[in-house]
């Protein structure tokens, strides 16, 4: 995984493939692992993959500050 630091935080993410970008973002209380099988579709048919884990999940920095959909939004759209 690499990561980026973004609004004073390091998010871990995975970055596979060519072609048009697919950004999928997973749920409370999960991580990148759920994409595992929509991943490997997304890849076959010429798709680029990005899958991060948002900040206090999986391989992401856990900052102890509250998380919300906001600071989540803001995240992404760096």
């Amino acid at each position: 995984m690499k990561t980026i630091e973004v609004n004073h935080t390091r998010l871990a993410y995975t970055q596979e493939g060519q072609g048009e970008a697919v950004l999928l973002i997973h749920g409370l209380g999960a991580s990148t692992w759920m994409w595992k099988h929509q991943k490997e579709v997304l890849l076959q048919n010429n798709y680029q993959v990005i899958l991060p884990d948002l900040r206090g999940h999986g391989m992401s920095h856990k900052p102890n500050t509250p998380y919300n959909i906001n600071t989540f939004t803001e995240d992404l759209s760096q």
